[in-house]
């Protein structure tokens, strides 16, 4: 019987209006097909002989203890290796843009620790552990052995240094010309806005390159969520990405459109109208001449200006009798003596709309 897919889910507009580096990076890593792309891209090729990667699967646990927090978050998947054993790959993304302040090797011991102690505890056999540090701050990462950390270090007291490798993913560091050649289509784009998204320069001249994404991938079931998540992060990350938003049409090849049109429209209503909810509410609050001011012009702003105004002014036009008719409603029961001119100015509609809701109310 084949497994059921699974509808991808509409994400939230303020998904990434906090940290949204960190936030980007631990959603797309959630997604199996990213997961995979990326175990391929940088996992030595022995291991990868002898991993089923079928088998791969995201797990709940994170082993990201007090101390560790304020230096990595961690998604964790679980694979079968093609003797069946078990293994665990953890991807380890580096919170800060610039250099780790301590050594990330004692970082990671404190890591795999954690991750073992919970598997002794719950009774289960450690298995061995494959760390990837993701990094994508400016300053270059270096990478030493942990001997390096013990200056001097004699032969004779070497066996008694624990030494592990890991992985190092310094995204910033890869020429841009290696990216834009990947044959992992859905890493080449999220390599991309991870390394560019704060060079307003590069936003500006080449943004295409980040949020259209390959044909081929246009019908794969994360095409959806993928897209969404990397325009609604450019566009918190980047204020000449927010600008480009009102050519993206322009930028997409009829295909292209058929795919994310839809998807853009959605994105533009649901951020418009959590503008006009926080807008009305604050009205409500605060007295509402003085709340559709103040409340009422920062929801617009917040919402729909940073939810991709210019960006979707086709589908805010569609939709705009829908999430005006309760607001107008609502005013016209509070003040029903209001002028028409009044009306149509403090919600920017025109008199046929106004008095098609007034007559609603009669």
């Amino acid at each position: 019987m084949s497994k059921r897919k699974t509808k991808p889910k509409f994400i939230d507009p303020a998904a990434f209006l906090h940290q949204p580096h960190d936030k980007y990076a631990r959603f797309v890593l959630q997604i199996k097909a990213v997961a995979q792309e990326l175990i391929e891209y940088c996992v030595p090729h022995p291991i990868q002989e002898n991993l089923d990667l079928n088998s791969l699967e995201l797990s709940k646990d994170s082993f990201v203890d007090a101390n560790l927090r304020n230096h990595f978050s961690d998604i964790c998947y679980q694979a079968k290796r093609k003797d069946r054993s078990d293994c665990r790959i953890s991807f380890l993304i580096e919170h800060k843009s610039e250099l780790p302040d301590h050594p990330v090797y004692f970082q990671l011991l404190r890591y795999v620790t954690n991750v073992w102690s919970k598997e002794i505890k719950q009774g289960q056999s450690p298995g061995p552990i494959i760390p990837i540090v993701i990094y994508h701050g400016t300053p270059p990462f270096p990478k030493h052995k942990l001997t390096h950390l013990f200056p001097g270090l004699t032969d004779d007291m070497e066996p008694y240094i624990p030494t592990f490798e890991y992985i190092l993913l310094d995204i910033a560091q890869i020429p841009d010309a290696q990216l834009e050649d990947l044959q992992f289509l859905l890493l080449r784009n999220i390599f991309l806005a991870l390394k560019h998204s704060r060079n307003e320069e590069y936003v500006d001249h080449y943004w295409q390159k980040i949020v259209i994404f390959a044909p081929s991938v246009l019908k794969k079931s994360v095409f959806r969520s993928l897209v969404l998540a990397t325009i609604l992060y450019m566009d918190n990350s980047s204020k000449a990405f927010h600008k480009k938003l009102k050519h993206l049409d322009a930028a997409m090849t009829p295909t292209e459109g058929q795919y994310i049109q839809s998807y853009l429209y959605e994105l533009s209503e649901s951020s418009r109208q959590e503008g006009l909810k926080r807008g009305f509410e604050k009205g409500v609050e605060e007295g509402f001449e003085k709340g559709v001011e103040e409340g009422f012009e920062k929801g617009v702003e917040e919402g729909f200006e940073k939810g991709v105004e210019e960006g979707f002014e086709k589908g805010v036009e569609e939709g705009q009798f829908m999430v005006l008719k309760t607001q107008i409603k609502a005013y016209l029961q509070k003040f029903p003596n209001a002028q028409n001119e009044e009306i149509m100015d403090l919600f920017q509609t025109d008199l046929k709309m106004l008095e098609t809701i007034r007559n609603s109310l009669k």
